[in-house]
C-alpha cells in the first residue's frame, strides 16, 4: 500500500464516527427547528380556526338571539363577538338590530357595544367589574362572556331589562360556543 491509499483508509475509518455526530447534529437542529415552528403555528391556526368557527355559525346565532328577544317580546340590539387569542388585541364581531336601534332617550347599538368593549377589557360579564367603570364604559349589566378554545366570543343585548338582556345574550353564548 501506498502512503496516499493509508490516508485514505484513515479518512475513512473516521467516517462513520463524524456522519454519526453529523446526522445527531442536523436531527437535533431539524426536530428544534420544527417543534419551534409548529409551537408558534398551533397558536396561529387556532386563532384562524376559530375565526372561520364564528364566520361560519355567526349568522345562525343571530337569529337565535333575535327569536330569544321576539319570543320575550323586546325589541333592541344584538351583538357577537369573537376575540382570537388569551387577551383582547382584535375581535370579529356582528350586530343585528331586532325590531329598534334607539329609543326616545338612548342609543341601544351604542350600549350594546359598550357592555362588549368592557368584557374585552375586563374578561368578565358586563356590570360585573369591582372596580369604577373607565371613561367609556357604563356598567351596564346584559352581556355575558365565555372562554372557548382559541380565544372568547362575548354576546350583548341592549333594549330590555337587564335580566332579560342577560338572557338573550346567554342564547347567543350557548349557541356558538357548541362548535368550539
Amino acid at each position: 500500500m501506498d502512503l496516499g491509499n493509508i490516508r485514505l483508509a484513515q479518512k475513512c475509518k473516521k467516517w462513520p464516527d463524524m456522519n454519526k455526530k453529523t446526522i445527531f447534529t442536523i436531527f437535533f437542529v431539524a426536530l428544534t427547528t420544527t417543534s419551534f415552528y409548529s409551537f408558534g403555528q398551533s397558536d396561529k391556526d387556532c386563532n384562524s380556526l376559530g375565526e372561520e368557527i364564528f364566520n361560519a355559525n355567526v349568522e345562525a346565532c343571530m337569529a337565535a338571539m333575535e327569536a330569544a328577544a321576539q319570543t320575550r317580546m323586546e325589541k333592541g340590539v344584538a351583538v357577537i363577538s369573537f376575540v382570537p387569542g388569551e387577551k383582547t388585541e382584535s375581535w370579529n364581531s356582528r350586530m343585528r338590530v331586532v325590531g329598534k336601534l334607539t329609543t326616545e332617550k338612548h342609543n341601544l347599538l351604542a350600549v350594546a357595544y359598550a357592555k362588549s368593549t368592557e368584557m374585552a377589557l375586563t374578561l368578565k360579564n358586563s356590570g360585573e367589574v369591582s372596580r369604577a367603570p373607565l371613561t367609556g364604559e357604563l356598567g351596564y349589566k346584559g352581556g355575558v362572556i365565555k372562554k372557548v378554545k382559541c380565544g372568547y366570543l362575548i354576546a350583548s343585548f341592549s333594549g330590555a331589562p337587564s335580566e332579560i338582556d342577560i338572557e338573550i345574550s346567554s342564547v347567543g353564548i350557548e349557541y356558538l360556543s357548541k362548535y368550539y
